[in-house]
């Protein structure tokens, strides 16, 4: 029942995402490092479709979200969701999965964020801008906003960010994109 009527659906090496048209957002696959999702530390991989958990969302019935987690093959361990008020436009971020390069915007180096968590430094971040594409590689992040505009952040070790620091939290434009329409993450690289 739950596949029959999926309005999103999102992959990685290791984890499937379907987005319901209630909804709801549904994970199954590898939980390592809270991957998936799903907030018990004894669950390493799940076999059934289980419905993720957003604390401060779940009565709110005016959001309307879209979902990136990963671009198949970057073999990425975090994963991002972002809810858009369909009224306000206003755009909140969450998170879960492996941050150890900070590679979330979240500023502890947890290696296991296992149930998603709302992302305040994004949030803020992104208040004045849309946000229309995520991608993830294994240890960075790129957004790509409605005016064509890229933000990439996490470990820069090979230029992935397109910065001169080695790793950054917070989000930063990368300078002399403009008009990009499409964003993708590969492990230690990208394509816009």
């Amino acid at each position: 029942k739950l596949c029959q009527h999926p309005s999103l659906i999102s992959y990685g090496d290791d984890n499937i995402f379907i987005q319901t048209m209630n909804n709801e957002i549904y994970g199954i696959g590898s939980n390592y490092a809270g991957s998936c999702g799903i907030d018990d530390s004894k669950i390493s991989q799940t076999h059934q479709f289980t419905k993720l958990k957003f604390k401060d969302l779940e009565s709110n019935s005016g959001n309307k979200f879209y979902i990136d987690v990963k671009s198949k093959g970057t073999n990425s361990q975090h994963s991002f969701v972002v809810f858009k008020n369909t009224v306000t436009n206003e755009q909140t971020f969450h998170f879960f999965g492996n941050n150890g390069y900070q590679q979330m915007g979240y500023i502890s180096r947890e290696r296991c964020v296992p149930s998603p968590q709302r992302a305040f430094v994004l949030t803020q971040f992104f208040q004045h801008t849309q946000i229309i594409q995520i991608s993830t590689g294994r240890r960075h992040s790129l957004f790509l906003s409605s005016i064509g505009r890229v933000y990439g952040f996490g470990n820069n070790s090979f230029g992935q960010c397109g910065m001169r620091v080695c790793e950054n939290i917070r989000p930063q434009e990368i300078p002399d994109f403009g008009d990009i329409v499409e964003i993708s993450c590969g492990p230690y690289h990208n394509l816009c």
